[in-house]
């Protein structure tokens, strides 16, 4: 039904207007199909991945680093020749510190509940 406003304009009466909610579009439900909880789901699973691969990345690196450190002392002692490092006894005290560092990069690795 129309009713004349002051201005001589037509306009809808406002019992004729059904009202909508300010978040809801013209023509959707609030229940649109889409599954709300494979959002969350997917960011988990994300979560998840990313853990595992800074697990992966500390283990790898600590498992360098502790060759690493193994190799240098080994020729800080003379054992392994043919480098400048060799017969060097920096090198065979450095050496065991970077491995230490090493393992403990293994071990925080491996941790279950590591810190992100």
């Amino acid at each position: 039904m129309l009713v004349e406003d002051d201005g001589g304009l037509w306009t809808p009466a406002i019992s004729d207007v059904t009202p909508v909610e300010p978040c809801q579009l013209p023509g959707r439900s609030r229940d649109d199909g889409i599954d709300r909880g494979y959002l969350q789901r997917a960011n988990e699973r994300a979560n998840e991945e990313a853990l595992i691969m800074k697990r992966v990345l500390l283990v790898g690196v600590g498992v360098l680093l502790a060759l690493a450190g193994v190799i240098f002392a080994l020729q800080g002692a003379g054992v392994i020749g043919g480098s400048a490092m060799s017969g060097v006894t920096v090198w065979a005290v450095i050496g065991p510190v970077i491995a230490v560092a090493g393992l403990a990069m293994v071990a925080v690795g491996l941790r279950r509940g590591i810190a992100s």
